[in-house]
């Protein structure tokens, strides 16, 4: 399993919010710097969110991903923001190995099909939700807006779609430090194992132990999880990227 560093980026700034909710921000700091610690520490792909972008209210942190990007050490995957050609093109010619597309995959299953097709497998399905009444249903525009579309059918058709990996995101434990919804990842491993779709995990890291449930499933052929992200855990030193890493790789 990938152990995956991620940075929220705000307003060029190194950001958590909690719950997604943009009133409560915890700045951390120079986003320059924490790639070049993540690096450091052995990370092989960095998960980059452009939270002005994901608002769609005509900001974003494109210049700034380009920078991190251009240094060079690891392989970048970003989310926020991706709802036209254009915006694909823009971040596949700076150099990002993944497109992480989110709102525009939900609504738009015809786009995401031609961005898959025009970015082979570099293209992935964001898919954010929130159990409601008992159902988990996907979130749009930076998780501002509540859609009615069910985790399991949105990944279904991400992977009719032609996406490479679908990165899921539990928002109620996202910057919580509550623990993983480790039940929903290890139904949706073997979804996505048959659907022949990498899942990767986001949302309540709070410990190495945490990493080592989500690493741990699958195991005897079972599906496993492709990889696992962890942002404010790591902010808060809760534990060492290199002690991740080191962790993940034990279980390839």
């Amino acid at each position: 399993m990938e152990f995956v560093p991620a940075i929220d980026l705000l307003g060029g700034r190194s950001v958590r919010l909690v719950k997604g909710d943009y009133a409560q921000v915890t700045d951390y700091g120079d986003p320059g710097e924490q790639v070049l610690r993540f690096i450091e520490a052995g990370a092989v792909w960095i998960h980059l969110v452009d939270l002005d972008a994901a608002r769609n209210k005509g900001g974003s942190n494109r210049g700034l991903i380009g920078e991190l990007v251009a240094r060079g050490g690891a392989r970048f995957e970003v989310g926020g923001g991706i709802r036209s050609a254009a915006d694909a093109d823009e971040l596949a010619g700076i150099g990002v190995e993944r497109m992480v597309i989110g709102t525009k995959a939900l609504r738009d299953p015809a786009f995401l099909a031609e961005m898959c097709a025009a970015h082979p497998g570099r293209i992935a399905a964001g898919l954010d939700y929130r159990r409601v009444d008992h159902r988990r249903l996907c979130a749009l525009e930076g998780w501002e807006e509540q859609s009615d579309v069910e985790l399991r059918s949105a990944v279904k058709a991400a992977a009719k779609a032609g996406v490479a990996a679908v990165v899921v995101t539990d928002i109620s434990r996202d910057g919580m430090l509550s623990g993983p919804d480790v039940g929903t990842y290890a139904e949706l491993a073997d979804l996505c194992h048959r659907l022949g779709v990498d899942l990767v995990a986001s949302g309540g890291v709070s410990s190495l132990a945490d990493l080592m449930s989500l690493a741990s499933i699958g195991g005897e052929g079972e599906a496993g999880l492709w990889g696992a992200i962890s942002g404010k855990a790591i902010q808060e030193a809760r534990f060492k990227v290199e002690e991740a890493v080191e962790l993940c790789k034990r279980f390839g």
